[in-house]
């Protein structure tokens, strides 16, 4: 069932079910209200009765015409009966239509009053005391007028009942469809969206609505995804060009080399220049391996409880062995009380790998004076590394580029590498929660900030 008829279904339902208890209590109300009315006159007309039956000899000879001509007038099926103390009929001979029991007459004279139905017909009785005895006075009738009323009321609120519902039904469907009409246009947009046309955008129709929040929930996943695909493309071109440069470097100088015999020191140098394509081909690998690691997000399987300063210190050192004449000088921040201030959850390896890549490149790009300075500070809140070196710098029309997967600046590009260091430890950092700063001037030297809040770091399932 399509939302437009559900929401028209359950609101007729709703407001058909609050109008038919508001029609039972309007019925009740009324048939309670004709019923004591009839009630109100037959006591009159018992009261009549009694006067007209029993004082008739005190009343003068004018008078008593009088209440006669104006009240005998009886109402519809009346039937008036007088008892006396044995319950025998008096002055009225009893009705075969009416019966009352000795129980109800007796009842009746020990309350003196009493109101009771009788099948179709209502009655009043009272208990009158007069010089001629002390009698029971019981007036029955037909409330054909106010059957009347209830059956017109009646027949009113049924026929409104169902023409008000009707008219509901129709106006929920109307404005239902009125409220979803902008479902079949979102609808349309979606199935226009292909993997080629991913920047196109839903129409909010600019109402503050469910279905514009819908639409731009929508349009925010859809940018995500075509962020993620271009993404994916632009690794996927990256990769294969970085990948084919080595392989094209040794199959052209395998090639080179056999197209006619060479001395062994010739076959060493190729084979040598082979072993460095090699190697920077497996380099190139192991970062592209991390990178697709880090993409999937399952960062949680390799949680493990970690010291950062520990870390950042055998970063330091490999990264020493790797460069000779290289410095690494890891400083904690004045100050600091709680040593275990620095334990976290995170990957060991690939957060070692994030200080290893961003060490290397102090290092790497300061060949005139390759130290770099690592400052670390930490408390019951945060953790901040801070590494700095004095190397050449990177423009400040480049910095927010950097981190992109394999960009290089031109000013880095005699110094060798991929661009896929920064951009691993941009991704890692940011999946842990953390943040990544740099601050650069050419010539003089960069500094990266890594900060974690332990608040937002990401915590093991």
């Amino acid at each position: 069932m399509k939302i437009r008829n559900r929401l028209s279904l359950q609101f007729t339902a709703l407001v058909a079910s609050v109008l038919l208890i508001f029609c039972v209590i309007i019925y009740s109300i009324t048939a309670t209200q004709v019923r004591n009315d009839f009630f109100d006159e037959l006591y009159d007309r018992t009261l009549t009765t009694a006067y007209i039956f029993l004082e008739e000899d005190e009343f003068p000879p004018h008078v008593y015409e009088l209440i006669r001509e104006r009240y005998i007038r009886s109402l519809p099926g009346e039937i008036a009966q007088l008892f006396d103390m044995q319950n025998q009929p008096e002055f009225l001979p009893l009705s075969q239509e009416v019966r009352y029991s000795d129980e109800l007459i007796n009842y009746i004279r020990d309350t003196e009053f009493h109101t009771f139905s009788q099948d179709d017909r209502q009655a009043v009785g009272i208990f009158y005391r007069d010089n001629q005895g002390d009698f029971v006075v019981i007036v029955s009738a037909v409330n054909t007028a106010g059957q009347a009323q209830l059956y017109n009321l009646t027949r009113a609120l049924v026929a409104g009942y169902f023409i008000c519902v009707a008219i509901l039904f129709l106006a929920g469907r109307f404005f239902a469809a009125q409220s979803l009409r902008p479902i079949p246009r979102v609808v349309q947009q979606v199935n226009a969206i292909t993997p080629d046309k991913l920047d196109a955008r839903l129409d909010d129709g600019g109402n503050m609505d469910e279905i514009s929040e819908l639409a731009n929930t929508f349009n925010n996943l859809l940018e995500r995804l075509q962020g993620s695909i271009l993404m994916q493309q632009r690794f996927v071109a990256n990769a294969s060009h970085e990948l084919r440069t080595p392989l094209t470097s040794v199959i052209g100088e395998v090639e080179v080399t056999l197209s006619k015999a060479r001395s062994t020191e010739e076959y060493e140098e190729v084979l040598r220049s082979i072993h460095h394509d090699a190697l920077m081909l497996h380099e190139l690998i192991n970062g592209l391996l991390q990178i697709a690691q880090t993409e999937s997000e399952k960062l949680h399987n390799l949680l493990e409880k970690v010291r950062i300063d520990e870390l950042v210190q055998e970063a330091g050192m490999l990264v020493e062995k790797k460069y000779s004449g290289a410095s690494v000088q890891v400083n904690y921040a004045d100050g600091l009380a709680d040593m275990d201030a620095f334990i976290m959850p995170a990957p060991k390896s690939l957060l070692l790998n994030v200080f290893v890549n961003v060490i290397d490149n102090a290092i790497k790009f300061s060949p005139e004076n390759p130290r770099a300075a690592v400052q670390l500070d930490a408390n019951a809140d945060d953790i901040r590394i801070v590494i700095r070196d004095e190397g050449i710098g990177i423009p400040a029309e480049e910095q927010d580029r950097v981190f992109d997967p394999f960009y290089r600046s031109d000013s880095a590009i005699a110094y060798g590498g991929y661009g896929i260091g920064l951009s691993l430890v941009k991704r890692v950092v940011t999946l842990l929660g953390g943040q990544v700063t740099l601050v650069s001037e050419p010539e003089k030297g960069t500094s990266v900030t890594i900060f974690f809040k332990k608040s937002d770091v990401l915590m093991p399932f």
